[in-house]
Formats: C-alpha cells, sequence, structure tokens
C-alpha cells in the first residue's frame, strides 16, 4: 500500500466505527502515505473497526508537491485540501489524485500563510488556522483567491472545525473552566461551553504539558477528550456541565512515570506532586528531542 517513488504519494481512505458515533475525517501520515478515516454512527461500547475504503496516488510535480502536512479537509465537491507546514500553502487533490491548485504562499502578508495548522469549511470558504501569524485566513475555494482575515489568539496547533455556521475550536480556558470556543465566520467570539475536568482545574500545569484533546459533534451532543484526563465527556451544546462521563481503563501517560500519575490520581490537590508531574514531563519531551535530533552538548 506505500509506494517508494519520490514523485507519487498515496492517499488512503478508511472506513472506522467507534463509541462516539459521528462522520468526520482524520488525517494521519506514515512513511509516504496521508491516511483519511470516516467515522460511522456506532453504539457505545462497540469495537473499533478500521476498513479500507478507497485509494489514490497524488500525482506531484518539482513545483507542486507535499511536504509536511499538517491537516487535511474535504471540500464542498470532494476534492481534498491538505495544509502545508513548511510551504505556508494549503493543497487541493482532486479525487484522481491530481494536484488541481493551491492557496496562499509562504509569508506574513495578507493572505499569505507562515504555519497553517488547521483547516476547515464553512460553505464554499476555508478557514486557515496560522498558529504562527495567531490569524484564521479566509479563501473563496472556486477562486482560490484570499477574502479576509482575523485575529485568532489560540495555542499552536489548535484544531479548528465547522458546525453549521459556527467555527469550533478546542481550546481549554481555565478561567472559564470550558474546553469549547465558539466564534462567528467573521472572527468574534460567540461563546464558550464544553467541560474541563477537576482535577485539571485544581492543577492547571497540566495544561503546559498535555494540551492535546479531541472533539466530536453530532447534533445537540458534543464529547471531548484530553490527554489530561482519563474520562470521555458529553454535554449539550452551549451548556458547561457534564451530562455524561466514561472513565476509560488507562492509567499511564506518554513520557509520565505510571507510579507518579496514579498519585496524583489519588492526589489531585497536591501541588507538589503537579510540580514534579510537569518537571517530569518537561524533561521527557527535551530527551525525546535530544535523542531524535542526537543533538550534541554543543547545541544544549
Amino acid at each position: 500500500m506505500f509506494t517508494t517513488s519520490p514523485n507519487i504519494r498515496q492517499l488512503t481512505f478508511r472506513r472506522s466505527r467507534t463509541a462516539i458515533g459521528v462522520c468526520t475525517f482524520v488525517a494521519t501520515i506514515a512513511s509516504s502515505t496521508i491516511a483519511a478515516s470516516t467515522i460511522a454512527p456506532s453504539t457505545l461500547g462497540a469495537q473499533q473497526v478500521v476498513r479500507q475504503i478507497d485509494s489514490v496516488l497524488v500525482k506531484e510535480s518539482e513545483g507542486t508537491y507535499l511536504s509536511r502536512i499538517g491537516t487535511m479537509a474535504v471540500g464542498p465537491k470532494g476534492d481534498v485540501f491538505v495544509s502545508d507546514l513548511a510551504e505556508g500553502r494549503i493543497l487541493q487533490i482532486a479525487s484522481t489524485g491530481s494536484i488541481v491548485g493551491s492557496f496562499a504562499r509562504k509569508g506574513n502578508g495578507p493572505g499569505e500563510l507562515s504555519s497553517p495548522s488547521a483547516t476547515t469549511f464553512v460553505g464554499d470558504s476555508l478557514f486557515v488556522f496560522d498558529y504562527s501569524q495567531k490569524r484564521i485566513s479566509v479563501f473563496q475555494v472556486g477562486t482560490r483567491k484570499f477574502i479576509r482575515s482575523f485575529t485568532a489568539n489560540f495555542p499552536p496547533f489548535t484544531q479548528i472545525s465547522a458546525v453549521g455556521s459556527e467555527l469550533i475550536a478546542q481550546i481549554t480556558e481555565l478561567k472559564t473552566f470550558t474546553s469549547v470556543t465558539v466564534l462567528s465566520p467573521s472572527g468574534p467570539i460567540v461563546r464558550t461551553e464544553g467541560v474541563t475536568p477537576e482535577f485539571v482545574r485544581n492543577n492547571p500545569k497540566f495544561i503546559e504539558t498535555t494540551n492535546q484533546s479531541a472533539l466530536t459533534i453530532r447534533g445537540t451532543d458534543a464529547w471531548s477528550a484530553s490527554e489530561y484526563s482519563q474520562s470521555l465527556y458529553k454535554w449539550k451544546r452551549g451548556t458547561t456541565s457534564v451530562e455524561q462521563e466514561l472513565k476509560l481503563p488507562v492509567v499511564s501517560r506518554r513520557g509520565v512515570d505510571e507510579a507518579l500519575f496514579l498519585r496524583i490520581l489519588r492526589n489531585p490537590n497536591d501541588q507538589a506532586l503537579a510540580v514534579q508531574f510537569y518537571n517530569h514531563s518537561f524533561r521527557w519531551h527535551y530527551d525525546s528531542l535530544r535523542q531524535t535530533f542526537s543533538l550534541s552538548s554543543r547545541w544544549i
């Protein structure tokens, strides 16, 4: 299923059934394959099943190619729009695998992108979050022309999505103890909603090192999961109260000693343990980077 040609990438579609039960697309990259999963409705507690449904070779050229992939979104007519963090652009890929066009170019000016890390659609408009510039740029899909931009002072790699005419940003806000920020397509924040576990309210340092989260919305129901919690949380759209909590059988976190994490779970209000966790996790990220890039002592 993988290709070794430097000028061809493979776009693979897989169907997945999960406990949450929504239809969406999830992008990952492994070797030279871009994988997109469509999540079909299921029932709570169902086992996840992934099945390939289609694949297409992406035809690259010297000037138009996939470099450092950020996210991908499916447009209103079925084309796939892939953000390229390295080149500062969005590539539009047809169902045949042909790259039919690109949006923007590398830079900091109007209509230019520096680090396009999240994309979504509202109608025929493409919204791109650039975490380096702290702004969202809007492009018209048919013409690929820049329309406007507005400030979005979000954390790096914040994911955005669209529900109806609203933009949804996955942001844990400790001032309001919410996990979602809702914006209008023109930029102003409409409201915050969602829930933040009490464990995080009492130990906000966790957000600084374990802030990855996932969100899915189906009708008036919203579900979220986070690195810093052992539960899935469900709430009604527009509210900040937990309607349902599903505890997951997970007792360890990447790079964090299991014994330390269990101690924190048993003593969620112990600030000394929270600081110890923060220091431990930060060191793990640093050690991981040092091993990955084989940094010598002169770089440290």
